[in-house]
């Protein structure tokens, strides 16, 4: 089981202390570093990323970096939640496209846990894919 604690202070400011590292987010508004929402954006492209950069490297394909430029819609009214998600994979290497779009669909359908998450709460993922 993963734990953490969560501790706001007077400056808005929640630390998320994992026990072997820490995550600062702004609750407040201010801007001052990423929002809880914020967070959810960056762990949806973190997840995939490493799932792709991974199955292209066990593909045998010579990825040089993987990059996810992520979009969100969110809800007007309270629970303000992402309604769409939009993923904008930017693939470094001489990487076959067929393979870069199996591997982005093994990610969006099988590994990704915090996309499959996202998926569950009725936001929809959409993508798309250059290799450059």
């Amino acid at each position: 089981m993963r734990e953490v604690s969560v501790k706001v202070d007077g400056e808005m400011l929640a630390v998320a202390d994992f026990g072997d590292g820490a995550l600062v987010m702004d609750v407040g508004g201010k801007g001052r570093c990423p929002s809880p929402m914020d967070a959810i954006l960056a762990a949806l492209g973190g997840c995939t990323a490493v799932d792709v950069y991974s199955i292209l490297t066990k593909m045998r394909e010579p990825v040089e970096e993987v990059r996810v430029h992520v979009e969100a819609t969110r809800r007007e009214e309270h629970p303000r939640v992402y309604t769409d998600i939009r993923l904008r994979y930017v693939i470094h290497g001489e990487v076959s496209p067929e393979k870069a779009e199996r591997a982005i669909r093994l990610s969006q359908e099988k590994y990704c846990s915090v996309g499959a998450m996202l998926r569950e709460g009725g936001c929809a993922l959409t993508w798309e894919c250059e290799v450059i």
